[in-house]
């Protein structure tokens, strides 16, 4: 085992510990573990990495304690802080502290933790008052983010942020990739990737897009998400929506071929579940008091970009969708329990319960 204060590390929050630390990741072969006792690290703007991969193939960065062990940036990010690479490699019980550096739109320096390769896992860490992005996977397959807390400070999402993130490197998605347990505050979680679970994950305050959002066909299908928990999402500054205000749901998911099963979306600005995958299976989830900032919102909404890309031949069962303040049409904001889109066909719903709604169980 390395133990990165053996490499002149202080741990003392004041002096510069980034050439130690990556001293110390440097000499760890595979299969060695590199240890960060409790302190707080400084590290510099560059990162630990830098453009070369600090944690590589069976090296384990593990720290003391998940609320001890603390790498913080000094300065405006000018790349990833860690840049992980390779297969089976863990990184564990670390706090990775972005000090709310938030940099502009298209400079490099948005991730806290680059994640590459296959095999890995991320877990039981805290990424902290991040500027853009605390965990993004970058292709890859059979990998996990799992039991982590991710946080924005800064209220809002300009530019967008996002707690948990997955998509494609060089043009290859990532598979089978597993976000689980996970706390976000501020932030959501953001997928493209084939055959990815999302499950047990915990979303509160998102700033923009949706609590958990699954990309559209072709960077995304067959998504799992199940037991997670999607609250209190806002309404902030959106890219997708030409820079307007726009209000944030629960969730929205446009892989087709997805399960959407035992799902909480409640009190977001705006709508519950918004489903836009073709042959998605819609089971057990309940959706309240929901549409805060905007009216016309619902529980449910099946949604359509196009004919390729639309909630069609969905199955919907077992789905509760209601306003807890119900008759009071006064406070009540939830105003649909089912919305449906023009152009969708061949959904099939059973054993729903879409009452006790403002306007409404079905928007006609």
């Amino acid at each position: 085992m390395k133990n990165v204060k053996d490499y002149g590390a202080t741990g003392n929050g004041r002096d510069d510990d980034t050439d130690a630390i990556r001293a110390a990741l440097a000499d760890c072969a595979a299969g060695e573990t590199c240890f960060v006792p409790l302190g707080t690290y400084l590290v510099r703007p560059g990162g630990v990495s830098g453009h070369t991969p600090a944690v590589t193939s069976g090296v384990k960065l593990v720290g003391e304690s998940r609320y001890g062990s603390i790498l913080k940036i000094a300065g405006m990010p000018t790349d990833s802080f860690l840049l992980c690479e390779g297969e089976d490699w863990l990184l564990t019980d670390l706090t990775f502290d972005m000090a709310d550096y938030t940099p502009p739109s298209g400079q490099t320096g948005q991730v806290a933790i680059a994640c590459r390769g296959d095999n890995w896992r991320v877990k039981n860490c805290s990424v902290i008052n991040i500027g853009r992005t605390g965990i993004a996977a970058f292709g890859g397959n059979n990998w996990t983010i799992e039991d982590n807390f991710i946080a924005r400070t800064v209220p809002t999402a300009q530019p967008p942020t996002t707690a948990i993130l997955a998509t494609a490197r060089q043009g290859m998605l990532p598979t089978n990739g597993n976000v689980v347990g996970n706390r976000c505050e501020g932030v959501g979680i953001l997928i493209s990737g084939n055959e990815c679970g999302i499950s047990r994950n915990r979303i509160n305050n998102c700033g923009s897009g949706a609590g958990i959002f699954v990309a559209a066909p072709p960077n995304a299908k067959g998504a799992l998400i199940t037991e997670n928990i999607c609250t209190n999402g806002l309404s902030g500054y959106d890219d997708a929506q030409g820079g307007r205000w726009w209000t944030v749901s629960g969730f929205e998911v446009w892989a087709p071929d997805s399960i959407i099963s035992n799902n909480i979306a409640h009190d977001n600005d705006g709508g519950g579940i918004a489903v836009g995958g073709m042959r998605t299976l819609v089971i057990g989830n309940i959706a309240y008091d929901n549409g805060r900032g905007r009216g016309e919102r619902g529980g449910i909404a099946a949604r359509s970009i196009d004919a390729g890309r639309n909630a069609s031949y969905s199955t919907l069962i077992g789905n509760k969708c209601y306003d807890t303040r119900y008759p009071n049409t006064t406070t009540m904001t939830q105003d649909w329990g089912y919305i449906q889109q023009p152009g969708i066909t061949g959904v099939q719903q059973e054993a729903n319960d879409y009452t006790r709604n403002k306007l409404g169980a079905h928007k006609p």
